[in-house]
């Protein structure tokens, strides 16, 4: 009776260790899609039909609303735009605004921006980044769909800050529709 005791307590220390020895996060590999006959017409298609979807989040790809939205968020299995949620913490977003010293945040951005163009630069040709206001979220446009996705297999899975990256395509197809020009 023992020694079954003993078995059992090894199998769930093995089954403990795996457990701790996975990634903090885990993000589903898909399986990769056959690029040359994919046709972004769909999405664009997607605007016409403005009773049914969000016309905000098919601008931007996030909703305010979120889940309670009550209209649909169809979410592009693959696109020329990824936007990686919530990876730039601006601490003048999070604190009061007027405590902090314009100089030390336009440093602090900076970092943070050429931190990121030089990741990405290792895995794809950076051709065009326009900073604008983002509130922490970082979207991405490439010039060809194998680089979105080559982008997207090798950042998923990858911890920014200290913070697992939460990385997904994004209908954005007009820059200009999508940016809030209020600030």
């Amino acid at each position: 009776e023992s020694l079954i005791l003993e078995e059992k307590n090894k199998e769930n220390d093995t089954k403990e260790d795996e457990i701790y020895q996975e990634p903090m996060v885990r993000i589903p590999t898909i399986a990769v899609p056959d690029l040359s006959n994919f046709d972004a017409r769909p999405i664009e298609d997607l605007y016409r039909d403005d009773q049914k979807y969000c016309f905000f989040y098919l601008k931007t790809g996030l909703c305010k609303f979120g889940g309670r939205c009550s209209k649909e968020h169809p979410r592009p299995k693959v696109s020329k735009t990824l936007l990686i949620h919530h990876m730039y913490n601006d601490i003048a977003i999070q604190m009061n605004p007027l405590a902090r010293d314009k100089e030390e945040s336009q440093e602090e951005f900076e970092e943070f921006f050429h931190d990121v163009h030089e990741e990405l630069a290792k895995f794809v040709k950076v051709t065009k980044n326009k900073m604008v206001h983002l509130r922490g979220h970082v979207y991405v446009e490439f010039s060809q769909l194998e680089s979105s996705w080559n982008a997207y297999q090798a950042l998923s899975g990858r911890f920014y800050a200290g913070k697992p990256l939460y990385i997904e395509f994004a209908p954005v197809l007009k820059w200009f529709n999508a940016v809030c020009r209020n600030f």
